[in-house]
């Protein structure tokens, strides 16, 4: 499957104009976040005594504290994210990845980007259908190098068909492989 200088170009568009995307609705919602923890912070402090604000003071730096750390940690994941969306072509790094496997890719194939939802994160997603043959052992080896190497990937199924002795055709391997990649909402 060979793709015109043209079509990576609006490919690499698409992605980089997702991957801004996503990293402004993430920011929105920890906004809103943000805003609905202070409301109601607000509303506590407004039904307690002066005793309790003490405590409730003590609890907000440590509310802040840990929403300081949830930040943090969502600006690794984000990168994570941004980094592959913006660094990986995955159908090349595939084909590499059976290349130093020993792996032939016989066919893939990709009904293109979908939007998916991941927990409360809607992501795009891109879907590999790939049928690959060599040694099983290497097929072995492509499928968990498929799972490792893509920070934001994972096969979603993997049949390996071995043929009886005296038929001269290759182990293959039926793949179904996507790559999330991070976009808001």
């Amino acid at each position: 499957m060979k793709l015109s200088k043209t079509s990576w170009l609006i490919l690499g568009v698409g992605v980089v104009i997702l991957a801004f995307a996503s990293l402004g609705m993430v920011r929105s919602q920890q906004t809103d976040w943000e805003d609905q923890l202070k409301q109601e912070l607000a509303l506590a402090e407004k039904g307690l005594g002066k005793s309790q604000l003490r405590e409730l003071s003590t609890q907000k730096q440590e509310l802040e504290e840990q929403l300081s750390q949830l930040e943090s940690q969502l600006q690794v994941v984000k990168s994570e994210l941004d980094q592959s969306v913006a660094s990986i072509d995955v159908t090349d790094s595939v084909f590499g990845i059976a290349e130093q496997c020993g792996v032939t890719i016989v066919e893939l194939n990709s009904p293109g980007v979908a939007e998916e939802k991941l927990e409360d994160l809607l992501c795009s997603a891109i879907s590999l259908d790939i049928i690959a043959e060599g040694e099983v052992a290497d097929l072995l080896s492509f499928i968990v190098r498929l799972n490792n190497d893509f920070v934001t990937g994972m096969v979603k199924s993997a049949e390996i068909s071995v043929p009886e002795p005296t038929i001269a055709e290759r182990p293959s391997a039926n793949i179904e492989f996507i790559v999330y990649a991070y976009r808001g909402g």
